[in-house]
């Protein structure tokens, strides 16, 4: 007879073996269960860290994080996480300046990378067969939250390469989508295709000032309006949108004030206009209010959006002729340098220094203000931030007589300059917008200072006139950089004529004449000058 005991030994070894059992068996399921959670975890983490990277200043540390958790999201087939993470990267892309890099990661994101080749301008279809194709394409695409985060960043990319109808486009095929499900990105879709219409508007402002045909200049006078409007639209829709968040109203706002203060200017010099002008600077003013009254919207920003709304507003309000709005833009400057030099981010502490520097009237402040952000600017080689301070300072030495540091810091903002347009003429529209206001004055200041001497170098003052002719027919075309030959370069040229440059300093014309007899090249000799005022 068998006791209880050896039963209960028996019984306990039988259950514990067939539990080993059960535990060999479930234990590889549960074991790629949790490889499976680690994973997720890993590139959650990676995501994150990404965005820190970002608002730090790093894009290229943040864009190899986030291809990182791309590969992460790859081995695990998470079709959302890799969609999610590559428009992660289209974000790294762009602080990088890389835009067509971004367009075309944000095409493989939402699987139209074999489809459309929207990307480089130089290989478009034409525009009406574009524009079937990107409704067609984009009206299949499902509306999903990430989905439409996409389509958003694609219209916005392709407005900074230019790409200012196949933008409105895509943007107008997301809105119909995000009104499919109700979304809550319908408001950042209104403020993207306000700033589209608003981009038009002021390519065709700057088209405007190139031609000289009474037709074509009245033609595009008429359409300007129209462009404002629909632009100023988009915004008070936006605006009006129940329920909207501070941090929304207030960027509309922002682009909205930016819109009207450019309007009013081209009103300005408008015949037959005078109402309407009238109408427009009394909206500033409102708007202008509005945006003051309900400053705590600038609390809800994270800080570098904080930082860089304060900013633009204040130097909208530098524009309009009005010393207390200008005490109100210096109260908003400092609120800016003051966040920046919390989060310690010198490009926003360049920026913020900057401003500051154009608001103030006392040179000696100006100059210390503008010394201090090119100091921050030139810590970081931020070129594209350096070569404002420096034509800036180059301005006021220029003033003040001091013509050796005037020329160091003109010929310092040039190669800036240039190094800028070389790197990012051919992949951002905006750059080639910004020319005429913020480029083109130097080149002039420039020549004018050099021509000022009593013995001026004028070989130095072709070269720079030489540099702005290109720099003006590269921003006219909008084609990338061009690569132009010098006629003193040519080969096999029998007689070499001579060559007269007429400079337009606005004010005066300059014409000097380079004679090839016993010149080297790029030798400037017998060169006279004819001012006519």
């Amino acid at each position: 007879m068998i006791s209880p005991q050896c039963c209960f030994k028996y019984l306990f070894s039988g259950i514990l073996g067939l539990s080993l059992i059960l535990i060999q068996s479930s234990s590889p399921a549960q074991t790629v269960k949790k490889e499976k959670e680690f994973l997720k975890n890993q590139a959650a983490s990676l995501t994150s860290s990404g965005h820190e990277q970002l608002a730090l200043d790093r894009a290229d540390e943040a864009l190899k994080t986030w291809q990182e958790s791309t590969k992460i999201y790859r081995q695990l087939n998470d079709r959302e996480g890799i969609t999610e993470s590559l428009i992660n990267q289209n974000l790294a892309f762009q602080a990088l300046g890389l835009h067509k890099q971004a367009c075309n990661t944000l095409l493989e994101a939402l699987k139209l990378n074999t489809i459309l080749d929207i990307c480089d301008p130089i290989l478009q279809q034409p525009a009406i067969d574009q524009k079937e194709q990107l409704t067609a394409v984009i009206g299949k695409q499902k509306p999903t939250s990430v989905n439409l985060l996409g389509l958003q960043n694609l219209g916005e990319v392709l407005r900074i390469l230019g790409q200012l109808n196949e933008s409105e486009t895509v943007l107008q095929e997301t809105l119909t989508l995000a009104k499919l499900v109700s979304s809550s990105k319908i408001s950042g879709i209104y403020l993207s295709l306000g700033n589209i219409e608003q981009s038009i508007y002021q390519q065709l402002q700057d088209k405007s000032s190139w031609i000289e045909e009474p037709l074509f200049r009245e033609q595009i006078a008429n359409i300007i309006p129209q462009k404002a409007q629909k632009s100023l639209w988009y915004y008070q829709t936006l605006e009006n949108i129940p329920n909207i968040s501070k941090s929304a109203k207030l960027q509309a706002h922002l682009n909205h004030l930016t819109l009207l203060i450019s309007w009013e200017k081209w009103l300005s010099n408008q015949p037959n206009q005078a109402n309407l002008h009238q109408k427009v600077n009394q909206q500033i003013r409102v708007l202008v209010n509005q945006i003051d009254d309900n400053s705590s919207a600038f609390l809800e920003l994270s800080p570098e959006p904080s930082i860089h709304a304060r900013l633009n507003f204040a130097n909208n309000l530098s524009q309009i002729p009005d010393e207390q709005l200008k005490s109100i833009a210096i109260r908003y400057s400092k609120l800016a340098l003051k966040m920046a030099e919390t989060i310690n981010s010198i490009r926003w502490l360049s920026y913020s220094f900057g401003t500051l520097g154009k608001l103030s009237t006392q040179t000696e402040q100006k100059q210390a203000y503008f010394k201090k952000a090119l100091g921050f600017a030139q810590s970081i080689r931020a070129s594209d931030i350096a070569y404002q301070w420096q034509q800036q300072l180059g301005l006021i030495y220029q003033k003040q007589g001091k013509t050796e540091l005037a020329i160091q810091n003109y010929n310092a903002a040039l190669a800036n300059m240039t190094q800028v347009r070389d790197s990012l003429l051919s992949s951002n529209g905006d750059l080639q917008l910004s020319f005429q206001e913020e480029m083109e004055p130097t080149y002039r200041n420039y020549m004018r200072l050099l021509l000022a001497s009593p013995s001026p170098d004028l070989k130095k003052v072709i070269q720079i006139n030489e540099g702005l002719q290109i720099a003006r027919l590269e921003n006219f075309l909008r084609c990338g950089k061009l690569d132009l030959v010098a006629l003193n370069q040519l080969q096999n040229l029998k007689n070499v004529p001579s060559v007269i440059n007429i400079i337009d300093l606005e004010d005066t014309i300059e014409i000097i004449v380079q004679s090839p007899d016993g010149v080297q090249p790029g030798y400037v000799q017998n060169g006279t000058r004819c001012k006519v005022m």
